[in-house]
């Protein structure tokens, strides 16, 4: 398995933005967390099963994403405003526990919806990656159903692959080649 140091080339450990602020999560985000995976509309496209997520799940999430960022440099970030309100969550995560197939994603609170705070934060996730890893390609998968992340995606450069089955669900897959591996290839 590759070592944090083959994807990294640590520049900026966290994504800046003058709008919005980037960290890691910890166990006393638990309140935001709930407000972000307790909405029922949130999690129909975030978990196989549509359900809400438990204390316990929240909480097991937020150390598997401290344990990605300590591996691999790159992870799912809590994301406030500058002026310090919750927005949610952004990042990469490897997919397939394969630091190479880094697959983007993104959840904001439901209230925040319709302002095209995803496609800011997903664009601002893709230039933090090309600065700083050595990543070739970002993935980004949805529910078949997901207009709206599709649309993201779609803004910010990625293009369908096709739908895949990953645990018995079907997803929508989208790839971005790093800009430079493009301009190789042609």
């Amino acid at each position: 398995m590759a070592r944090m140091n083959d994807w990294m080339t640590k520049r900026h450990l966290f994504p800046a933005h003058e709008r919005y602020r980037f960290r890691l999560f910890e166990d006393n985000d638990l309140a935001d967390l709930r407000d972000l995976y307790g909405h029922p509309e949130s999690v129909l496209y975030l978990s196989v099963s549509g359900r809400t997520w438990t204390d316990d799940d929240l909480l097991r999430q937020a150390a598997t994403w401290r344990g990605e960022f300590e591996a691999f440099g790159y992870t799912k970030w809590r994301v406030d405003t500058a002026d310090g309100e919750f927005v949610g969550r952004a990042g990469i995560s490897p997919l397939w526990g394969d630091p190479a197939q880094a697959e983007m994603g993104y959840c904001i609170r439901r209230e925040m919806w319709g302002r095209g705070i995803a496609t800011d934060l997903a664009t601002i996730v893709r230039d933090w990656a090309w600065e700083n890893t050595t990543l070739p390609h970002l993935i980004g998968m949805t529910y078949p159903g997901n207009e709206s992340s599709q649309r993201v995606l779609r803004k910010i450069g990625m293009v369908s692959t096709g739908s895949h089955v990953l645990h018995g669900e079907t997803f929508d897959f989208f790839r971005l080649d790093r800009p430079n591996a493009r301009m190789s290839q042609r």
